[in-house]
């Protein structure tokens, strides 16, 4: 599950969080993002679309009609991508809802992965969505719980001492990834695997990890 920066903790003269770690409250419930209960009709345009906005939701249409061009080749009109956002991306369906995040760029990416101790999943989730740096999560039923969360600098010496207060109590093992910024890389919709004419996502997942494969034999033997 992805979940949307807290409000209440941000300081929106700043652009920053401001908070007291010790006076964080439960993080209310929040909803999928996708209804799966319909499937939409699609075309690449409308998927060219969603990658932008996925990519940067404050762009304008022109700006967004620009990038197209630029890194695509496709030359259409903002008009177009307007019609195109409200009768198809809208009406259809093609996102419901939406997550409000705070750009990535310049913080420490910090990843948890634990193994909660019995019967203490409840509890530790409920520790770990107060986070407001909280970004994403994955668990399971057996207990293992992963949890990625982006911080600015300043803000990790209070996010140790959160963790060692409040979770690392409830977990038989953990363990903590750092990425610096600059080092991660994002991707978006991969379009080149949709056919228009079907309406289908194409993908082969053996040949794909063919050239996975091929192309790791190719770096190990440049190394």
């Amino acid at each position: 599950m992805r979940l949307s920066l807290r409000p209440e903790y941000v300081d929106w003269e700043s652009g920053e969080y401001v908070f007291d770690w010790g006076s964080l409250t439960p993080r209310a419930a929040e909803q999928g993002v996708y209804d799966l209960s319909s499937k939409p009709l699609v075309d690449r345009l409308d998927l060219l679309l969603l990658k932008e906005l996925e990519l940067d939701a404050s762009k304008s249409f022109p700006e967004i009609s620009e990038q197209l061009y630029r890194k695509h080749g496709v030359k259409v009109s903002d008009r177009l991508l307007l019609y195109h956002y409200e009768n198809h991306l809208v009406a259809r369906k093609m996102f419901s809802k939406y997550r409000v995040l705070f750009s990535q760029s310049e913080k420490l990416g910090v990843y948890l992965l634990t193994q909660v101790s019995l019967g203490a999943l409840d509890e530790y989730v409920g520790w770990v969505r107060r986070v407001p740096y909280l970004n994403k999560e994955l668990l399971d039923p057996a207990g293992q719980h992963f949890s990625e969360h982006y911080l600015p600098s300043n803000g990790y010496q209070g996010f140790l001492g959160y963790v060692n207060s409040k979770l690392s109590p409830l977990a038989t093992r953990m363990k903590m990834f750092v990425s610096l910024p600059g080092s991660r890389s994002g991707f978006s919709l991969p379009f080149e695997l949709f056919d228009e004419e079907s309406g289908e996502w194409i993908h082969d997942a053996h040949a794909d990890a063919q050239r996975v494969l091929a192309k790791a034999r190719e770096l190990m033997g440049t190394a």
